[in-house]
């Protein structure tokens, strides 16, 4: 009931685990909370781009969550996330996207598993079961096919 009625939703979800890995994760894998990306110049262009996007178009508890809350604790997240993680930036940021990578081919073979037997402008997704755009699902096959040619080749 809470979920239909908009008191709870996916920005909340996000917003939590945000948090839990800010805090909770740094301070088991380092033994301290220490927020250095702060202080980093790119965090500041994020907090005054953040703002007045709030400012000038979404001045409402959802339009802050969704454009300031959420990409400022993104960014956080990642910088924790290199400075606690026992390998190197560098492999971190390898595996990201191999993952990423994993789960967007496995979101497109379902999606067109599920798209079989119907007209080619009907793509449904696996997930939802609603329609789904073309161009979304050829961004998608487009992102796993560049980074599967980056991986033979490159790799």
């Amino acid at each position: 009931m809470l979920y239909t009625t908009g008191a709870l939703n996916q920005i909340y979800a996000m917003v939590a685990i945000g948090a839990f890995v800010i805090v909770a994760w740094q301070w088991m894998r380092t033994g301290s909370v220490d927020l250095n990306a702060l202080t980093c110049p790119t965090m500041l262009l994020l907090l005054a781009f953040c703002s007045l996007y709030c400012a000038i178009g979404e001045l409402t508890i959802q339009g802050i969550l969704f454009y300031f809350v959420c990409p400022v604790l993104a960014f956080i997240v990642g910088w924790v996330s290199m400075e606690a993680g026992k390998k190197s930036p560098e492999e971190t940021i390898k595996l990201s996207i191999y993952c990423i990578a994993l789960g967007y081919a496995v979101h497109a073979f379902l999606n067109y598993t599920t798209t079989i037997g119907r007209v080619r402008w009907q793509l449904t997704d696996f997930f939802t079961h609603g329609i789904t755009s073309a161009t979304g699902s050829g961004c998608i096959n487009t992102l796993i096919l560049s980074l599967t040619i980056y991986f033979v080749v490159v790799e």
